[in-house]
């Protein structure tokens, strides 16, 4: 390398909001968890049912090379299973407000 930079990826990026977007309810998004809609982030002590003990609103970029100008809103519920802590994250928009493709959330 001679020190000169070649290229520059830039993540940092300005976000719109959403003037309105209708929220699923978190009873709802819980439904969805126990269907396995969502991520889930777990040990491998964790077994197959948890206690969920947290619930937050948060916004989520699904992607950080993603060009979407948009933050997500998404409920994280946080718990435990086993005496193993867990997180898991589904979407908190209605259905009809997106679409996924290539995996799920």
């Amino acid at each position: 390398m001679d020190g000169r930079i070649k290229n520059v990826v830039k993540i940092q990026r300005e976000y719109k909001p959403l003037a309105e977007y209708p929220l699923q309810s978190i009873e709802k998004a819980i439904r969805k968890l126990k269907d396995g809609e969502g991520v889930f982030y777990v040990s491998d002590n964790a077994g197959q049912k948890g206690i969920i003990e947290n619930v937050k609103l948060a916004y989520y970029n699904t992607d950080v090379m993603d060009d979407c100008p948009y933050l997500l809103p998404v409920y994280i519920f946080e718990g435990t299973s086993e005496g193993s802590q867990f997180t898991a994250m589904v979407y908190a928009l209605e259905e009809d407000c997106y679409t996924v493709t290539g995996g799920t959330t």
